[in-house]
């Protein structure tokens, strides 16, 4: 499988081909971060609006795959409301990670966590 490639700009396309063996599989799309007020579309379909930036995210894309053939991914990003800024006054997209695929019984994306017991 072919990674979907973002230019760092204020908006951007990417297509990647997903294999017809993912089909009993529950794939996502992640980004690192998309800076600021992105809205994602995989093939025409949209997926979410991200309020903020600055945070990693992802959307369940399974169910708007075309199997064996070419997948298109749109973003839009708006910094309008925010022209300039203390530390980043840019906008862009972050690296996105299409197509991670997981078995459908599997421990939830970000579900685990560890933690330190108090001492005794």
């Amino acid at each position: 499988m072919t990674s979907a490639t973002f230019p760092r700009a204020p908006a951007g396309t990417g297509t990647f081909q997903n294999p017809g063996a993912y089909r009993k599989k529950e794939v996502i799309i992640e980004f690192d971060g998309v800076y600021q007020n992105s809205e994602v579309w995989i093939n025409g379909r949209y997926l979410g609006k991200r309020p903020y930036g600055y945070i990693s995210f992802y959307y369940d894309i399974t169910p708007h795959l075309n199997f064996g053939g070419e997948n298109v991914v749109a973003v839009r990003v708006d910094n309008s409301h925010q022209p300039n800024c203390r530390w980043y006054s840019g906008s862009g997209i972050l690296p996105a990670h299409p197509a991670d695929n997981y078995d459908k019984l599997h421990v939830a994306h970000w579900g685990t966590f560890c933690y330190q017991r108090e001492s005794q």
